[in-house]
């Protein structure tokens, strides 16, 4: 779809029999006129209708495209523009097509040449197309119910009702899978225990925090970003003038309503074109201004469109401690390479037991309380939150399942899947321990 600069008149897209002057063409008219078949199941014309009987040599090359690709012209052939083949350029000359395979146009619902619109174009007429929806091979539709799937999600963490989600948390069923420790002998049993424990934080949470519908794959537009800093209220105004000629114009087609139509087009473009103007020139003004006057400003404002992750907010002092204390150190371990931090006192026997030693309450609090709060959580939905805060009922548990991990030796299926957000959290937690 677009503008070729080509004009075809109505001459054939195709190859027929009059274009075959050996036979070196007939495997290609065979192909062709297959192809063909499709235009008299639906109902398609071969013949295009076109109100520009003139030709170019573009639109001699455009036809000799659509002959090789086995493509078709749209226009003069289906929907309103089906028996018209209307002008697309200056009311003078089609040069605005939409092309189609064969295979394609049985999905072609509608196909028209708009009215001229000098906000979208100095000279097009605009071109709409409509394909209608096709059942797919495995059943599925494209359709918002079944592509977009609903999910429940739980609400952002609120540190107000940290007590509500303690509270909630299930101890009965933590003594149970404290107790299915005793039980397990093969990694499949810390799958399930991996997924009990999440299970019992997350009905906590949703409990407390409460859970909200969303479908998958929607993401909500925020219009305000997209607003121009030029669009004031007096072009929200014009525009709301032209809408309503517009729509006045599609109820009563007649003169009277078209000439409004073009009078609040004008009238919208012509107030945005101020607008801007304005716009564009009380900012050179500023600029002019600011540069001498207020240089902190000026650059304020020459920044404010740029994108990019600013800079951290150290300190003169921090820079100057860091560097003298990484200079000291370096002074001072001369004769240490750096390899250890185990104390060199340590016999084989004393740095084994260190080393493969069970994972202690002291150790599992260290980590938990280093975790960050506020970051997006994985697939699995549980936040840092969710763990720092369930400490006091579920620091047992969490013992026994890094123990549990750490002695067989591999971690939990769940968080070795590929096609998940990386379990970073997890990894952060036994990277402490292992």
């Amino acid at each position: 779809m677009g503008d070729f600069n080509a004009r075809t008149s109505n001459d054939h897209d195709f190859i027929s029999i009059e274009d075959a002057n050996n036979d070196c063409f007939i495997a290609e008219i065979i192909d062709s006129n297959y192809n063909l078949n499709v235009f008299e199941q639906y109902g398609i014309s071969k013949i295009r209708n076109n109100k520009d009987t003139r030709k170019n040599n573009f639109g001699n090359q455009l036809l000799h495209f659509c002959k090789n690709n086995d493509l078709r012209i749209c226009n003069g052939r289906v929907g309103k523009d089906k028996h018209n083949g209307s002008f697309t350029c200056k009311n003078a000359s089609v040069v605005d097509y939409v092309l189609c395979s064969s295979d394609v146009f049985e999905l072609v619902e509608d196909f028209d040449v708009l009215e001229f619109n000098s906000l979208l174009s100095d000279a097009h007429c605009p071109l709409s197309l409509t394909l209608h929806k096709q059942e797919l091979d495995n059943g599925l539709y494209y359709n918002n119910e079944q592509v977009l799937t609903q999910k429940t999600k739980i609400k952002k963490w609120d540190n107000d009702k940290c007590g509500e989600f303690v509270s909630n948390i299930d101890s009965h069923k933590i003594e149970e899978i404290i107790e299915s420790f005793d039980e397990m002998d093969d990694s499949v049993n810390i799958d399930e225990i991996v997924s009990k424990t999440s299970d019992v934080l997350l009905s906590a949470a949703s409990s407390a925090l409460g859970t909200y519908k969303f479908k998958e794959g929607m993401k909500m537009k925020d219009i305000s970003k997209d607003k121009k800093p030029w669009f004031d209220d007096k072009c929200n105004h014009a525009r709301t003038l032209y809408r309503r000629a517009k729509g006045q114009y599609r109820r009563h087609r007649n003169e009277l309503f078209l000439n409004r139509c073009k009078y609040a087009e004008q009238e919208y473009k012509s107030t945005m074109n101020n607008c801007m103007k304005t716009y564009r020139n009380e900012l050179k003004r500023k600029l002019k201004t600011m540069k001498s006057n207020n240089p902190k400003d000026y650059w304020k404002l020459i920044n404010s469109g740029k994108k990019g992750q600013g800079q951290g907010n150290i300190t003169i002092d921090a820079l100057y401690d860091f560097f003298k204390n990484l200079n000291s150190n370096d002074e001072q371990g001369t004769d240490d390479d750096g390899d250890t931090d185990l104390d060199d006192d340590l016999d084989g026997d004393n740095l084994n037991d260190i080393i493969n030693g069970a994972i202690t309450i002291e150790e599992v609090k260290k980590a938990i309380s280093s975790l960050k709060k506020n970051k997006a959580s994985s697939d699995d939905d549980i936040l840092n939150e969710y763990i720092k805060n369930s400490t006091t009922k579920m620091i047992n548990l969490y013992v026994k399942l890094f123990n549990a991990i750490f002695n067989s030796g591999r971690l939990p299926e769940a968080w070795l899947r590929r096609d998940s957000t990386p379990r970073w959290r997890q990894h952060y937690l036994l990277s402490h321990f292992l």
